[in-house]
């Protein structure tokens, strides 16, 4: 009844083979010679099957070579057309005289494909140059030349897909056998890479030692009496500082007040280099005119610089009030000066002292613990560093691997589960 017959068995799967990666070139290898000695096979059928019709192209090319085409009687343009047609088609078959070559292997297959496609080619383009003259003058071999030709064709098809086929089974086996190495030299880089962010880690850790060390000898040194009296020195030194900021803005501040008088005389006065110098760190700087200044040089130029404003020689608005600025500055000078060295006499001796309670071994513990704590931080960088590369080497095999596993299925028939190891 209908519907009652025998259902079609389903496909049997391809069977299923597990294999660790390190066996994988094995595997390939054995492929390879396989389908290699299968191609050899083929191909030699293949010639078998074209070797006669080759054979019959060389024959007609011996007959072409001595049929005149019955052309004496044609028009003499044509007569010449028709013997160049001839003679280009008896060269091109007669490259095919030397036959097909034996196939000894994978090589010998590919030989046989190339010598083929010459064929087809050589042939096939001067047939189709001179498809009028064998057409007209030469009909009686048309359709043996078409038949040849349609059997070397078909035949060189066949072919040229197992040979293509080769060639693909052998990028995927040179891919795979890449993918191998590479995955042995990620595995060995990866190792490699761990060991030294072990290493940095230790060194990372031992420098923490040092640092835990240093910071207890810091704190030590700070502790010390040497360091309280190095301190009270700094002290000293600031409130000494302060004093001196005073004493300029309280020296600035006198002779600010005769600063254009002073000013003025310095365009026109005749004083040395020296005392003109002096003149006009007196308006500009005048805590550094006392310091270095004798108290007679600047009674000189304030004498002169009063006479220049008595005289008139120096234009100011009230000479009266600039003669009594003149006068106070002439009469705080010797006492500011005097105050000025004092101080600056002072600071030597505080610098000195400040200099003489230095906590060299403090200074020595600080530089060192910086030093530790900087080479703590860089070999802990180093060491996160060094195992990032190793993970994201790591990363990349897992895909390795089953491209080397798709691509070892695509050459067998087996379907391969290929595993990492």
């Amino acid at each position: 009844m209908f519907g009652l017959g025998k259902k079609k068995k389903p496909p049997e799967p391809p069977p299923r083979r597990t294999i660790r990666l390190r066996d994988v070139p094995g595997a390939v290898s054995e492929i390879e010679s396989l389908r290699g000695r299968t191609l050899a096979e083929e191909a030699a059928r293949l010639r078998e099957r074209a070797a006669p019709a080759v054979e019959g192209l060389a024959e007609v090319g011996r007959l072409l070579k001595d049929d005149d085409l019955d052309v004496d009687e044609a028009d003499r343009n044509i007569r010449v057309i028709v013997v160049r047609g001839k003679k280009q088609v008896i060269e091109a078959i007669g490259r095919c005289s030397d036959g097909l070559p034996e196939v000894s292997g994978e090589d010998g297959a590919r030989e046989l494909e190339a010598q083929m496609a010459q064929i087809l080619k050589r042939v096939g383009d001067a047939l189709g140059r001179q498809k009028r003259v064998i057409h007209l003058f030469a009909k009686k071999y048309s359709q043996r030349l078409r038949d040849d030709m349609a059997e070397v064709s078909a035949a060189h098809k066949e072919l040229r897909v197992l040979v293509t086929e080769a060639d693909l089974r052998r990028d995927s086996a040179a891919r795979i056998r890449e993918i191998v190495a590479g995955v042995a030299e990620a595995e060995e880089g990866g190792a490699d890479l761990l060991k030294k962010a072990g290493e940095a880690a230790r060194d990372a850790a031992a420098h923490r030692g040092e640092e835990e060390s240093l910071r207890a000898k810091v704190e030590e040194e700070r502790g010390s009496d040497g360091y309280a009296r190095y301190l009270a020195a700094r002290d000293k030194s600031g409130a000494h500082e302060a004093a001196g900021t005073a004493l300029r803005a309280e020296a600035a501040s006198v002779f600010a007040r005769i600063s254009r008088p002073l000013g003025r005389y310095s365009y026109g006065s005749s004083l040395d280099k020296e005392k003109k110098a002096l003149l006009e760190s007196l308006a500009s700087d005048p805590y550094d005119a006392l310091r270095r200044g004798s108290d007679a040089d600047v009674a000189e130029i304030l004498g002169n610089v009063r006479r220049a404003v008595s005289s008139g020689s120096i234009s100011v608005k009230d000479v009266q009030k600039s003669l009594a600025q003149v006068d106070e500055a002439g009469a705080a000078a010797p006492g500011l000066a005097a105050r000025i060295s004092a101080h600056e006499e002072a600071g030597r001796a505080i610098e000195a002292e400040v200099e003489s309670a230095r906590p060299l071994g403090l200074e020595r513990a600080e530089k060192a613990l910086e030093r530790a704590g900087s080479m703590a931080r860089m070999a802990a960088e180093r060491s996160e560093s060094l195992r990032a590369e190793a993970a994201a080497l790591e990363g990349g095999i897992p895909g390795m691997v089953s491209e080397a596993g798709r691509l070892l299925c695509a050459m067998s028939s087996t379907e391969y589960v290929v595993e990492r190891g």
